[in-house]
């Protein structure tokens, strides 16, 4: 298996497995910094994927045994399905056992790829040419996920001595029921390309963005208020002071746990939202005020509460 002949974009991670942190100077641009053509070694999370093996040396040497990841979805030319070794809280099942009855649970078999990794809990990731039109999302299958765009999955190296490669061959093309599978199964979205399909229990937008919004729900949360404030017609700028106040409200595990929601996610779905979701061209009267109330709010914290008329934009 050869990341330079695949063409991945790689990146290093900090030792729990999550991204390093930005620089200073990255972690306080605003909205017109360009996170895919900034030049940090690091920063940025995903944005810091590289195929230019001259980066991924500089890493090497300044990250020394730290874990790698790799990019998933059109930049890297893979999409991956990742199954959980752990077993589901309710029916006992291993993300494994599912994709081992995978015809089971879909109506057909599941395509075999020949480059196949097990991961520390004794999950595996199963790697396809990414055939397009294919996102991020959690939970597809009880305890499985799709890793594609805005997603990225831990590599085997001689640093991650838990995992290691099962099949080293090529990513398979997936066939053509598996592909419509990747593309429209639904799931907890962690793409931001679609507005929510429906609500874990106990959700509550209204009272999440009021107070901050509780472990286990922050990705569903922000995807939730990413989509309406798009929809609502909200300005990009406007959006984004929005989105960093709810992000430093809502709750985050300790410094080093593995699950938490940096700041490049969000800013990773507000990119993706604002290119592929339209505004409604005629909002409803609720959408207006919701928008109207979040712009002057944001824009009075600065001083400016002048709003442009909504065709100016």
């Amino acid at each position: 298996m050869d990341p330079v002949t695949l063409g991945w974009k790689l990146f290093v991670l900090g030792q729990n497995k999550t991204p390093l942190p930005n620089c200073p100077t990255c972690a306080d641009a605003g909205p017109e910094h360009d996170r895919e053509a900034c030049d940090h070694l690091t920063c940025h999370g995903i944005y810091a994927a590289t195929s230019d093996e001259d980066r991924w040396h500089q890493m090497m040497a300044r990250f020394p045994e730290h874990p790698w990841a790799v990019r998933c979805g059109e930049v890297s030319g893979i999409v991956v399905i990742d199954a959980e070794g752990t077993p589901h809280p309710q029916n006992g099942l291993t993300g494994v056992d599912v994709l081992d009855d995978f015809e089971n649970w879909t109506s057909f078999p599941l395509t075999r790829t020949e480059l196949a990794a097990e991961t520390p809990s004794g999950g595996i990731h199963l790697f396809y040419r990414y055939p397009g039109g294919v996102r991020s999302r959690n939970r597809v299958l009880p305890q499985v996920d799709i890793k594609s765009d805005g997603g990225y999955v831990v590599i085997p190296t001689i640093w991650t001595m838990k995992r290691r490669w099962l099949r080293k061959g090529e990513p398979a093309e997936p066939d053509p029921r598996l592909v419509d599978w990747l593309r429209t199964t639904r799931g907890r979205s962690t793409g931001g390309l679609a507005g929510p399909v429906g609500h874990a229990d106990g959700y509550d937008f209204e009272r999440f963005v009021r107070e901050g919004c509780p472990g286990g729900m922050r990705d569903e949360f922000f995807n939730d208020l990413i989509f309406r404030l798009r929809k609502a017609g909200v300005d990009r700028a406007i959006a984004q002071m929005k989105v960093r106040e709810a992000w430093k409200r809502c709750q985050q595990p300790d410094t080093g746990a593995t699950w938490y929601l940096p700041w490049w996610n969000c800013e990773y779905k507000i990119e993706k939202v604002w290119r592929t979701v339209a505004p409604d061209p005629e909002p409803d009267d609720d959408q207006l005020q919701w928008a109207r109330a979040v712009q002057v709010a944001e824009l009075s914290k600065v001083g400016r509460v002048t709003l442009a008329p909504r065709g100016s934009r």
